[in-house]
């Protein structure tokens, strides 16, 4: 349920109901029942277990639920549990179907064919970086249920509009932080010290989960996800030569997948490609020695 009240005292009389939060809009109060949403959350874990265990048999109810349960979850602005445990759900609603109709089939391709474009667009509208992590641990797990070429030039460009604006967004946090750090007294990098420290570990999450919906695109798409995974050339260099060590091991983890995926189509990238690997394998970071480590060897097998 949701109330939109004129004024404080309005708000104040329905606080004293249990379940009730507000948020201050224009001079007006939103009030949202969060009792209400506990349940619609509740509802749909229950949802992913009745997939995770029917399987096959769950299938004649998976349309239906898609369209009307899991799609809308992902935008329920609302109440963020609802959300996260409907990104937990559409995989296991393909997953399911998967199962009932096999892959390829008409079946499967029709659910992806009206889920794949409401994935896309969380995630270019969303602000939140936890939650956009999320969805693109949907996304991701998405593209690795359903497999083989199920993503379109259109999609590839797709996601690749919505990685840009999230590493423009992510550049812009760690500058304010570097900005805020240098102007900063001892006592406020101590007081601040936590939540600087749960920021940054929420984009190394947002930046590992991006990561792997990258492996999944090369892993099912091959070569035929360059043309799109170019327009970010720029970025990856950049990410490459930074000095933060996360940003080096993400450059590294995608070109891994590059050379692994893409065969002798990646030659061409030779020149953006061996230096950084020959350099990782001298990183003082174990993470990015082994990204490095491991990039030359699926070169040597199969470039």
């Amino acid at each position: 349920d949701i109330q939109l009240l004129d004024d404080d005292e309005q708000a104040e009389q329905m606080n004293g109901e249990d379940g009730w939060e507000f948020v201050p809009l224009k001079g007006k109060m939103i009030g949202i029942r969060t009792s209400t949403m506990d349940d619609k959350h509740m509802a749909i874990e229950l949802l992913v277990v009745y997939a995770q265990v029917l399987e096959a048999a769950f299938a004649p109810f998976v349309a239906n639920i898609m369209e009307k349960i899991a799609l809308p979850g992902l935008a329920f602005f609302f109440h963020d549990p609802v959300r996260y445990i409907s990104a937990k759900l559409v995989p296991q609603l393909l997953s399911s179907y998967k199962k009932a109709y096999g892959c390829p089939s008409n079946e499967l391709a029709g659910l992806w064919a009206a889920t794949v474009g409401k994935l896309l667009e969380v995630l270019s509208a969303e602000p939140s970086i936890e939650t956009l992590a999320e969805m693109y641990q949907c996304f991701y797990e998405s593209v690795e249920v359903v497999g083989k070429n199920c993503l379109t030039s259109v999609h590839m460009n797709g996601f690749i509009d919505s990685v840009h604006s999230t590493i423009e967004d992510y550049q812009t946090r760690v500058t304010h932080r570097a900005e805020e750090k240098a102007g900063a007294t001892a006592d406020d990098v101590e007081d601040e010290a936590e939540e600087i420290e749960r920021e940054i570990e929420d984009d190394q999450t947002l930046l590992s989960d991006m990561n792997k919906a990258f492996h999944s695109i090369f892993k099912n798409h091959g070569a035929t996800f360059l043309p799109a995974w170019e327009r970010l050339m720029t970025t990856y260099q950049s990410f490459l030569t930074s000095k933060d060590p996360t940003q080096r091991q993400w450059g590294l983890c995608i070109l891994d997948d590059v050379l692994e995926y893409c065969g002798p189509e990646s030659n061409r990238y030779a020149n953006y490609i061996t230096q950084p690997l020959i350099d990782g394998c001298r990183d003082p970071s174990a993470a990015i020695r082994q990204a490095a480590a491991y990039g030359i060897g699926v070169a040597a097998r199969h470039g």
